[in-house]
């Protein structure tokens, strides 16, 4: 089985899924009749959307989730349903409220949330409060201020190791790699994390 912390509840919850049933789970979202703007990554030109890469960190859609289960990719249960809830929480944080694609977002989430249920287990606090007490902590992060990020951000950016290759979003057309955004699941690039930094968009280090 794979055991996944999910969003927060009234009680925590683990969500007990193994690869078939998580394969099985989405294909029945993806079998919705609202699904199909989510079926691949979003084209920003395509589409007209200049600033969705602004906006939106972390871009996913159902395709390219069933993509990585077929593959495997998924180490646990938690990255599945982490997955499937990032596709309609980056569709309703761009679109705004009311719009076709938030409406069908929404409806979308709510039957994948329904088809969870069977799969998910309450924790006590106790349960929690021990699970939590055997994690190794994390690796402090030294808190920066805005200013300091950016400074380091531009140090990286002027290495003579090539950190200029890392300055703009990957175009897989150019590039001749089809297959980027299935094996990349989270894009990301110096030039984009420069944008949101001037934009104050970063709550912390």
């Amino acid at each position: 089985w794979f055991s996944a912390r999910a969003q927060p509840a009234a009680m925590p919850e683990r969500v007990e899924l193994a690869n078939r049933e998580c394969k099985e789970v989405l294909r029945k979202v993806m079998a919705h009749k609202m699904a199909h703007p989510f079926m691949q990554p979003v084209d920003p030109v395509a589409l007209g959307l200049p600033d969705y890469f602004d906006r939106i960190a972390h871009p996913m859609d159902l395709g390219t989730i069933r993509a990585n289960l077929q593959r495997s990719a998924y180490s646990n249960g938690s990255a599945f349903v982490n997955d499937v809830r990032l596709v309609f929480t980056n569709a309703t944080t761009y679109n705004p409220s009311g719009s076709d694609v938030h409406i069908m977002a929404q409806t979308v989430s709510e039957e994948f949330e329904r088809l969870l249920k069977p799969y998910v287990r309450h924790v006590s606090a106790a349960t929690t409060a021990v699970v939590a007490a055997a994690q190794p902590e994390a690796e402090s992060v030294p808190e920066l201020t805005s200013r300091q990020m950016s400074q380091l951000l531009n140090a990286v950016k002027r290495t003579d190791e090539g950190g200029w290759y890392f300055s703009e979003p990957v175009d897989p057309v150019k590039l001749g790699i089809p297959d980027y955004f299935t094996k990349i699941s989270h894009p990301m690039d110096l030039g984009t994390v420069d944008k949101r930094l001037e934009k104050g968009m970063y709550e912390d280090t």
